[in-house]
């Protein structure tokens, strides 16, 4: 255990720069990268999403069948005003737009439908202005947004999205499993690497070597293949993205306790 301690210090303290920058400076280089590529290389690309799912305030959800960033301009808009599990209203529109003077969306061939003790009651009209809490840079983010954002930022931007009952929101809270998993491996590597080291082989130093890289290519290939499934839906996503580290750390404590040194 002695012997361990100086590559285990050492793990740490890569494992806090790592922490450092995987945090708050890569974040920075790829927003960066991902402002260069949307603004010289996707320039003039039409971005289509479909079936958008929004709470946009406490009892009122939104939804578009499809939304087209270059012209920003919904189509088949619906609110709905629900309280406490009943639908009190229903507004539908043909398109929304957004009004660039006026920063408002306007709808188009709008239809009102309002619920109450006698029935119902409809009201249609040409075209409405209305104020909604989500604006076009809502919907024109890179599709790696949450990897550009620093690690408090990321934790924001998870808030603001659980309140809108957001579909995507479980790709920026992996993001976050990850950046806290990531500075571990530093230290599982070493503590693996160091048993590993030290026991005595007929192989010599390029045995220890080979060794050493196909490990790291283990924890790589695991690490890439639990992201993949927690970004899959998995019911425990936090279980998903630590599983490499859960492998290795059993891997190193049986390790520790029966290779000969």
């Amino acid at each position: 255990l002695r012997m361990l301690l100086p590559f285990l210090f050492s793990a740490f303290l890569i494992a806090v720069v790592s922490f450092f920058l995987n945090g708050w400076v890569l974040p920075v280089a790829t927003e960066g990268v991902s402002k260069f590529r949307v603004e010289y290389l996707d320039k003039g690309q039409d971005v289509n999403q479909q079936n958008i799912h929004i709470k946009v305030a406490p009892n009122l959800f939104a939804y578009m069948r499809r939304y087209f960033t270059s012209v920003n301009q919904g189509h088949d808009f619906t609110l709905e005003n629900i309280k406490e599990g009943k639908l009190i209203s229903k507004f539908s529109a043909e398109r929304i737009v957004w009004d660039t003077a006026k920063h408002v969306w306007n709808a188009r061939n709008w239809r009102l439908r309002e619920f109450n003790e006698m029935g119902e009651t409809w009201t249609t009209g040409d075209a409405m202005d209305t104020t909604l809490s989500i604006t076009p840079d809502d919907f024109d983010l890179p599709l790696n947004h949450h990897e550009t954002l620093t690690l408090p930022d990321l934790s924001n931007q998870i808030l603001i999205l659980e309140d809108r009952g957001a579909d995507n929101v479980s790709f920026y809270k992996i993001e976050k499993y990850v950046r806290f998993m990531s500075p571990f491996a530093a230290i599982l590597l070493t503590f693996i690497g160091v048993i590993v080291s030290a026991r005595k082989t007929r192989g010599g130093s390029g045995f220890k070597i080979a060794l050493g890289f196909m490990l790291a290519f283990v924890y790589i290939i695991l690490f890439l293949l639990s992201r993949t499934f927690a970004e899959a839906g998995t019911a425990y996503p936090v279980l998903a993205v630590w599983m490499p580290n859960i492998v290795f750390g059993i891997t190193g404590l049986v390790l520790y306790k029966t290779v000969p040194r």
